[in-house]
């Protein structure tokens, strides 16, 4: 089978000789099709990963959790960051490099992987040499591509941190402080930067201020990618992954606001007035509907108290004499004192005082609310509704 093997390759050698120097025929040196990377990608990992259940031998709730994301999630970021060949894609705990292997391969970029811990790093280099097998074997072409074993937060690796233009992490479970880390080194990145990440680095509404404008929410804006398909490794959940672009123009125009308040302050003022010039339709219909609430609460009021022969009569009739508009008859006056008998002590309880031995004296119509029915004060009408009484 090996010979075989062999034979077939110098064959296809040969064949790729004659088309050097000419445009070579459909399907040859060409990025490979989605279903066909995803058959080489896992071929590679099934030759190369002899024991999986050695990538789980690490510390629980350390930040070098080993985890795994799907195909279709690379995928989808691929499409979302809008990657080209100019790019260069960069992870961060490249794991057994995976990833890696299919950006190289699907966008054709110039591709690194850093990996910090002995196992993942071990495999990974038995996935290049599968990887580049296959990709060979099918004839298809792919991108520039390292997989490096160290540490991302060791200053050696600067120079790769500042020349990518994608960078991918799954810092989930990378605790805070490795992740402040990681904020430091983003600082020194070129405007138009994108980072993928499963945890944001900043808060999405962040906000510049003269107290935070040295956090790195001042010079990057930051996007939930709620639209992701796919899973990872370590959790039967879908996953938010979060879209930060570095732009320091986010900084400048902090300060710009701060040194000339009044032209900003003026553009703010003009887009205000065009939004309230908007809602004055609304606002209108509004008080027309609180003016009608207001007219159908003043009209059952009015019935209520116009009853014939009800206490509210006699309460109606009792407060207009109080007022000058009605004169007092003598039965008027021996409903109030019977009235006064059997709803006093509800006045009483409530801390109301007794003015002149009558419930209803010129205190309690000067009161901030009126006299209902059952003899309590209502103080949430509207004055307006109370002058209207």
């Amino acid at each position: 089978m090996k010979q075989l093997c062999e034979r077939y390759s110098r064959a296809v050698a040969n064949i790729k000789k004659l088309w050097s120097g000419r445009q070579p025929p459909p399907g040859i040196d060409a990025p490979p099709s989605i279903p066909l990377l995803r058959h080489i990608i896992n071929q590679a990992y099934s030759r190369a990963i002899t024991s999986p259940e050695d990538l789980n031998s690490y510390e629980p709730f350390s930040p070098e959790v080993y985890g795994e994301t799907s195909f279709e999630l690379v995928c989808e970021v691929i499409k979302l960051t809008k990657m080209t060949e100019n790019d260069v894609f960069l992870d961060l705990g490249s794991g057994v490099g995976q990833i890696v292997l299919q950006v190289a391969a699907k966008v054709g970029c110039k591709c690194y992987g850093l990996e910090k811990a002995d196992i993942p790093a071990k495999f990974a280099r038995s996935m290049e040499e599968e990887f580049v097998k296959w990709m060979d074997w099918y004839g298809k072409s792919y991108g520039e591509f390292e997989l490096i074993k160290g540490d991302f937060l060791d200053p050696s690796f600067d120079e790769i941190l500042q020349s990518a233009t994608v960078i991918f992490t799954n810092n989930f479970a990378f605790g805070p402080k490795l992740n402040h880390e990681l904020k430091l080194k983003f600082a020194n990145l070129k405007d138009g930067t994108k980072i993928v990440s499963s945890h944001e680095f900043c808060p999405i509404n962040f906000r510049v201020t003269s107290r935070n404008m040295s956090d790195i929410g001042s010079i990057m804006h930051v996007a939930e990618l709620s639209s992701l398909k796919g899973s990872v490794s370590w959790t039967g959940k879908q996953v938010s992954y979060y879209l930060h672009t570095i732009d320091r123009g986010k900084l400048e125009k902090f300060y710009l606001r701060q040194k000339h308040p009044d032209e900003y302050k003026s553009e703010s003022s003009s887009h205000s007035s065009s939004s309230s010039s908007d809602d004055d339709s609304c606002s209108d219909s509004s008080s027309d509907s609180g003016d009608d609430h207001f007219k159908s609460a003043l009209q059952r009021i009015k019935l209520s108290h116009s009853r014939p022969g009800s206490k509210k009569e006699h309460l109606n009739s009792d407060l207009k004499s109080r007022s000058g508009k009605t004169p007092k008859t003598a039965a008027g006056h021996k409903e109030d004192e019977r009235w006064r008998k059997k709803r006093w002590p509800q006045l009483k309880s409530r801390g109301h005082k007794d003015s002149n031995s009558s419930a209803f004296s010129s205190s309690a119509v000067s009161s901030p609310g009126i006299m209902d029915v059952d003899g309590l004060f209502c103080k949430s009408l509207p004055e307006k509704l109370k002058t209207a009484m």
